[in-house]
C-alpha cells in the first residue's frame, strides 16, 4: 500500500514510516521543509507539506491509500503560542482531512494525545469520558480530531480514526530529532552524559507510558482491518501506571545491564503530595493487539544504546 506519513521526519512518525517500510508498504515521508530522503529511510518518498495550499496537499494525498497524521506542536510551543498552535493543529488538519477525502484516501490516521481530557487525571477514562482540558495543547489536539472526524463517510469511503496515545517511550530515528525533552528520553541522556539521573518533578508522580512499538504495532492492525473498523477513537495506552521512581528505577537497572553501569537516582522535589489514583482504558485497542504484550523493556535498552553512540 501507498501509506503517507505526516511528520515523517519527527519522533513518532519516523519511527512508524520505518516500521511500514519494514511491513513492505511503499512510504511517503510528508515534511514542512523540502528535503531528500533521509539516510535511515533511502527507499522513502518524500514530499514538501505546503500547509497554506489545499490543492498541493490533494496532490500529495492522490494515489494513497492511508495518511498518517503525525505533525504537531507539542505542549511547550502550543502554550507559548496558541494561535499558531490553532493555526496547524486545528486549520491545516482540517485542510489536510478535506484534501485526502477529495483524493480519495480510504483511511486517515490522526495522532491525538490523552491530554484533551484533563489535568490532572483522575478516576477511570475511557474513550466516552468529556474532554475537559483547556490548555492549547488539549483544545488544539480536539479541533484536529474533530476536523478529521466531520469528513467521514461510508459512502464516500472515507474513514478517519483518532488515536490518543499516553506517553511514548521508544528511540528516535536520529540523534537530532526533537524529543529530547521527553522524559525517558532526558532520563537516558543524563544517565550516559552524567551517570546519574535528576529529576525535578516529585517521585510520586504517576504517568501511562507505551513503547512506540505498541503504537506501530496498533497502526499496522488498523491499516490491515480499515474496512472493519467501527470505532472512530482509540486510547493507545498501557492501561497501566507507574511512578517516576519506578520509572527511574527500570532506567537505572536496565543501564546496567545493557551499559555496564547502574546511575544514582536524585529527586529534588521532596515536598509530600498523594499518588494519583488513575486508569486510562484500552479496552478497545485490545480488539486490535494483544495488549498484554506491551512491556517497555526492549525501548528502553535500544534507547540507553542508541542515546550511548550520540551522546557519549
Amino acid at each position: 500500500m501507498r501509506i503517507l506519513v505526516v511528520g515523517g521526519f519527527g519522533y513518532l512518525g519516523g519511527r512508524i514510516a520505518l516500521n511500514l517500510i519494514e511491513q513492505g508498504h511503499q512510504v511517503i515521508l510528508g515534511t514542512r521543509r523540502e528535503r531528500k530522503a533521509p539516510e535511515w529511510l533511502p527507499q522513502a518518498e518524500v514530499s514538501h507539506m505546503v500547509w497554506s495550499d489545499e490543492d498541493i496537499l490533494q496532490g500529495i494525498c492522490e494515489n494513497v491509500d492511508v495518511v498518517i497524521h503525525s505533525a504537531g506542536m507539542n505542549s511547550k510551543d502550543c502554550a507559548s503560542d496558541a494561535v499558531a498552535a490553532l493555526e496547524f493543529n486545528g486549520v491545516a488538519t482540517t485542510r489536510l482531512a478535506r484534501a485526502s477525502k477529495k483524493a480519495g484516501v480510504k483511511l486517515f490516521i490522526y495522532i491525538s494525545t490523552i491530554h484533551v481530557y484533563q489535568y490532572p487525571f483522575t478516576g477511570e477514562i475511557t474513550e466516552d469520558s468529556c474532554p475537559k482540558n483547556r490548555h492549547p495543547y488539549a483544545t488544539t489536539h480536539l479541533a484536529g480530531e474533530n476536523a478529521v472526524l466531520c469528513h467521514n463517510d461510508r459512502e464516500d469511503n472515507f474513514k478517519g480514526v483518532i488515536l490518543r496515545l499516553s506517553n511514548a517511550v521508544g528511540a528516535p530515528t536520529q540523534k537530532n530529532v526533537n524529543c529530547w525533552m521527553l522524559v525517558v528520553n532526558d532520563i537516558c541522556r543524563q544517565v550516559v552524559t552524567k551517570r546519574k539521573i535528576e529529576m525535578l518533578s516529585h517521585p510520586l508522580v504517576v504517568r501511562d507510558f507505551i513503547s512506540i512499538k505498541s503504537i506501530c504495532n496498533s497502526i499496522s492492525s488498523l491499516i490491515i482491518k480499515r474496512g472493519s473498523i467501527d470505532e472512530d477513537i482509540l486510547h493507545v495506552v498501557s492501561s497501566k501506571t507507574i511512578t517516576l521512581l519506578e520509572l527511574t528505577n527500570i532506567v537505572a537497572d536496565r543501564s546496567k545491564v545493557v551499559l555496564g553501569y547502574k546511575p544514582s537516582v536524585i529527586f529534588k522535589d521532596s515536598v509530600p503530595i498523594s499518588k494519583s489514583n488513575f486508569k486510562i482504558s484500552n479496552l478497545k485497542l485490545s480488539q486490535f493487539i494483544d495488549v498484554s504484550k506491551m512491556g517497555l523493556v526492549d525501548e528502553i535498552d535500544d534507547l540507553l544504546l542508541k542515546t550511548a553512540s550520540w551522546f557519549n
